[in-house]
């Protein structure tokens, strides 16, 4: 896919450096940004080159022409590697929907790709549900107004107080744009199209993968429905190249604590690590 001339670069941060692991990538999670992975990607970054980023349209990444579809992120994230001159083989960390994504990319582009960690990843096999769609409008909806209208106390609990002043701000300035509603509608509806851009190509991976998965089921969840998605994810890591690939279950954590309470996260990270150790060393592309 050929991006659009206008396409903005893509918000990305950098942390640790270069060294015996793979580098690694970070893909957020859907409706997510970089931001999400603040605590991974410290622990990360003791041991290895990081890079974070926004998709286009989401966290402090501008929207572009190309839309949000995985044909198009994926063709961005080649460009900003590019940028970067990262030649080597990365560690594709997907998160969520950004499993998806993740998936996508190293099907594309196998020769930049090291190996994946799919981190409670959204399966291929998934259906979005339309009342979960509707939900996540409403809550989208909801940031939105608090952020421009609401008292600054009533933010810093819906962000936790633990959450610092400068990313306090950052997420308040992100949430209260005029074009935040819009940015996060695309997304959504670009959803169950991004499943079929990834089943058609990824259905089977070609690099080791890593299935990091939380423990317990979202509250919105049934037992049956969480006990098949933990099979998908179990079949997905079963048909990767052996001897390599492997799954992990984070004891205690749900999805979203995964990445976003710091004892989970540390497990996370721990995970991805041993896997990244796992991993041959590959020379860089051509």
């Amino acid at each position: 896919m050929t991006l659009p001339a206008s396409n903005s670069p893509l918000f990305h941060r950098l942390a640790g450096q270069p060294g015996e692991l793979p580098d690694i990538v970070l893909e957020a999670g859907g409706l997510g940004s970089s931001d999400d992975w603040r605590h991974v990607e410290n622990l990360l970054a003791r041991h290895a080159r990081v890079l974070v980023y926004d998709r286009a349209g989401m966290g402090d990444s501008p929207a572009d022409a190309a839309g949000f579809g995985a044909d198009a992120v994926t063709a961005r994230l080649a460009a900003l590697l590019d940028r970067l001159q990262w030649n080597r083989p990365v560690l594709l960390v997907g998160y969520s929907l950004g499993g998806l994504y993740a998936r996508h990319f190293a099907a594309s582009q196998p020769q930049r790709v090291a190996g994946l960690v799919l981190v409670d990843a959204t399966p291929v096999a998934h259906v979005f549900p339309v009342a979960a769609m509707r939900h996540a409008q409403r809550v989208i909806w909801l940031l939105h107004w608090v952020a421009r209208l609401g008292p600054a106390g009533l933010l810093q609990r819906l962000f936790g107080r633990k959450t610092d002043a400068a990313r306090f701000r950052r997420q308040l300035a992100q949430l209260s744009a005029p074009d935040y509603l819009p940015r996060m509608r695309g997304e959504l509806a670009a959803m169950t199209g991004v499943l079929s851009e990834v089943g058609r190509i990824a259905a089977a991976p070609r690099h080791p993968v890593a299935a990091v998965l939380a423990g317990t089921p979202p509250a919105q969840m049934t037992d049956a429905d969480f006990a098949h998605m933990q099979t998908l994810h179990r079949e997905l890591a079963s048909v990767s190249p052996a001897p390599l690939s492997q799954l992990a279950v984070v004891e205690g954590a749900h999805h979203s604590s995964l990445v976003g309470d710091p004892a989970h996260a540390a497990q996370v990270a721990e995970h991805i690590l041993a896997f990244a150790r796992s991993l041959p060393r590959t020379p860089e592309h051509p």
